[in-house]
């Protein structure tokens, strides 16, 4: 209910200045702005350094294999060295999840389509790199 006044009240208003009307769809386009670039922009970063340490990481296991060297703090060190990603990804999906007012499937959607979006560009790009 208490929505629905919201929204009457926010018409009333648009209805009677017009200018509001733009500031206010103007203000949004900007925040959706921002926040798709925020959102973009952590993703890629997490992909590529997710992708430079598994890089890294092969390089380190084959030497290991050809050595014969023990494989536990090598793969150890792996995984404690990529946690650092787990908090900036679940800080994302926390602050999408305030900023769509608490509805966590809109949030984890607009994750998810960003994820993608990045993971594709990420591919293609190196693909376009090695031909």
């Amino acid at each position: 209910e208490d929505q629905m006044l919201h929204t009457n009240n926010i018409e009333q208003q648009h209805s009677s200045y017009p200018h509001h009307f733009l500031l206010h769809k103007l203000t949004i386009l900007l925040t959706s702005i921002s926040l798709f670039f925020i959102t973009t922009t952590l993703v890629s970063f997490t992909l590529r350094q997710t992708q430079s340490k598994m890089l890294e990481f092969t390089i380190q296991l084959s030497d290991h294999v050809r050595r014969e060297l023990p494989l536990s703090k090598l793969v150890v060190v792996h995984v404690v060295e990529n946690c650092v990603f787990v908090p900036i990804m679940v800080g994302v999906v926390f602050f999408l999840i305030e900023f769509y007012m608490g509805d966590k499937f809109l949030a984890f959607m607009v994750l998810s389509l960003v994820w993608i979006g990045e993971a594709y560009s990420l591919i293609s790009m190196r693909s376009i790199q090695t031909t």
